[in-house]
């Protein structure tokens, strides 16, 4: 089994695979295919900075979370997301979230307020989207071949509000790992 070890900074930083020796002639990076992709685990650990509004008081809040997609045989994707959040109140954690799809076929979601999601490949892109009854959370998973290299970039969208609730991210950092 291969091994790729990918880690994202800051939204739009990519790294080399770990193991891989960088070279110092340029490289014009390949777009991956999702066909490529089959048979690979990727998973990735966010952290997202955001505040929540409740009855006039804003509480910062810091959600941790890790999100591990399988991609399948015959356009098959299974997600898990594990989510922890701390504020000055303490922490706490959320039940995982797993869930089967099929590449571009939207279904509904019954957890954590209900909703449609639906995973989507373009140009080189891996995307989920969930939408709620008034928001909606996107993450983006790009992926380039650079030479022998697998490299990847993720990025995660989010906005909800709920009655008086309102959160919204100010600072994300990811750590990417992607497996076959």
């Amino acid at each position: 089994m291969k091994f790729f070890l990918l880690l994202v900074g800051l939204i739009g930083t990519s790294t080399q695979a770990l193991g891989q020796a960088a070279t110092s002639q340029a490289v014009t990076p390949r777009a991956v295919t999702f066909d490529e992709l089959e048979g690979f685990t990727i998973e990735a650990n966010i952290v997202r900075d955001q505040l929540t509004q409740r009855d006039g008081r804003q509480v910062p809040q810091q959600a941790h979370t890790n999100w591990r997609v399988v991609i399948g045989p015959e356009l098959s994707i299974k997600s898990t997301v594990n989510a922890t959040f701390h504020n000055p109140h303490g922490q706490s954690k959320a039940d995982p979230l797993t869930g089967s799809f099929i590449l571009d076929q939207s279904r509904h979601i019954s957890s954590r307020g209900g909703g449609q999601g639906m995973w989507h490949f373009e140009e080189h892109t891996l995307t989920f989207t969930r939408t709620f009854d008034q928001g909606a959370l996107r993450i983006k998973f790009a992926f380039f071949w650079k030479g022998e290299s697998l490299s990847c970039e993720a990025s995660e969208s989010f906005a909800r509000k709920m009655a008086q609730v309102l959160s919204r991210y100010d600072r994300l950092s990811t750590d990417n790992r992607l497996r076959s």
